[in-house]
């Protein structure tokens, strides 16, 4: 991290200093207000934000005295403060004063301004702030710290127009400071954290919650609705052993197969996988297994008709590359489905995109395949990717299960 300005004699060749303040902030929002309005606009108003932020930190700074508060760099949307003193109740104070101040009086002002300018988008701020040490290197004008990290991820985690500080920033402030802070329910990389929002509510701690991992948690991507032919042929692609797809129908699927439409993104995939020697196995629903009856009677739909056509086309598709290198195989099991699933070689360090199935009733129509999607990788969760492959291994080996092609 470069500093703007050279540092104070403070900061000398090889030196660790301790109780050093690291407050980062960003300016949520600046995707959109870049993307929405002309490039002379959008730089005009994080020049604003940049010049506003800078202005109320030395604001700060000459109020309570502190030796040390500049920013240390500034990317675009946002940038890393310093502030030392050799009294840490100044580098404390100056910090957590100037971080109330940004997200207090800051913030409005900068909104105004977006207002006056007739500049699309919201502007929201972030701010986070950790206490700790740090090794100096004059050379390259950059720091290097453990506790440089920790604030770094902090900050992005930070739910929109609030301040979040580690137990440490905490437990030196003074306590008019502490009482403007709350405590989070969920700690964050073993830290407790706090929280600053003029205007709290629940939705702060949601914002929290669900944007941290909580231990025993792991993340991946979320998709709210079925994936494009496009990121489904894009997710394929790169497959070196086998492609297992699992639903109920795979009308979707067998449409892509047989279609004739440029340029017909998914069938290409598929083509180029079996020309290179990757199987490829779909599995469907048997029409004519007496679950299938019960399941078509409860979703309310053709079930057993769409299952067929679906069939009809992957017997076509499989005709038309029967000699390639790779297999093309389609199975149909006799048991309740509860997810649709692409398997891209899963028994290595493969991708599973996973959708459970939604139950439906009269009053609730929800298409199988516009619920949710989940992208899988085993190192994510070792526990949940086998479950899931253990279901796979079930409906392609149970003694119900037959193959068609």
């Amino acid at each position: 991290m470069k500093p703007l300005v050279q540092p104070d004699s403070i900061f000398k060749e090889g030196a660790g200093l301790i109780d050093v303040y690291f407050m980062k902030v960003d300016a949520s929002g600046h995707s959109a207000i870049v993307r929405e309005n002309a490039k002379d606009k959008a730089n005009m108003i994080f020049d604003l934000v940049e010049d506003s932020i800078h202005a109320l930190v030395q604001s700060k700074k000459k109020l309570y005295g502190c030796a040390y508060a500049d920013f240390w760099g500034w990317q675009g949307d946002g940038g890393l403060c310093v502030f030392y003193d050799a009294q840490e109740s100044k580098a404390n104070t100056t910090a957590l004063e100037s971080a109330i101040s940004i997200v207090e009086d800051g913030l409005p002002s900068l909104r105004q301004d977006l207002s006056k300018q007739q500049i699309q988008g919201n502007l929201h701020l972030r701010v986070a702030i950790h206490k700790g040490a740090f090794q100096y290197k004059e050379q390259r004008g950059s720091i290097h710290s453990r506790d440089l990290n920790f604030v770094a991820h902090l900050e992005e985690v930070a739910p929109r127009d609030t301040i979040l500080i580690s137990r440490d920033v905490l437990d030196a402030s003074a306590p008019r400071l502490k009482q403007s802070f709350r405590k989070l329910d969920f700690s964050f990389e073993g830290e407790e954290v706090y929280v600053y929002a003029k205007h709290f509510s629940p939705l702060t701690l949601f914002q929290w919650i669900s944007r941290i991992p909580i231990e025993g948690s792991f993340q991946m991507n979320t998709l709210s609705q079925r994936p494009t032919q496009i990121d489904k042929a894009m997710m394929i692609r790169h497959a070196t052993r086998e492609v297992v797809d699992c639903g109920t129908a795979l009308s979707t699927c067998s449409n892509y197969l047989v279609t004739r439409e440029k340029p017909g993104a998914y069938r290409q995939h598929v083509m180029e996988l079996l020309n290179r020697g990757v199987d490829y196995i779909c599995l469907v629903l048997n029409p004519g297994a007496e679950i299938t009856k019960v399941y078509e009677k409860a979703r309310g739909e053709e079930l057993v008709r769409k299952i067929s056509l679906s069939i009809d086309r992957l017997r076509s598709f499989a005709e038309e590359v029967r000699d390639r290198p790779g297999k093309f195989k389609v199975f149909a099991y006799d048991a309740l489905p509860h997810f649709a699933c692409i398997a891209i070689d899963r028994r290595d360090e493969g991708l599973l995109l996973v959708s459970p199935y939604m139950p439906s009733a009269p009053d609730l129509k929800v298409e199988r395949g516009d619920t949710m999607h989940y992208l899988l990788r085993r190192q994510q969760d070792e526990d949940l990717y086998s479950q899931l492959n253990a279901w796979l291994d079930y409906y392609m080996t149970n003694q119900r299960t037959t193959q068609l092609v």
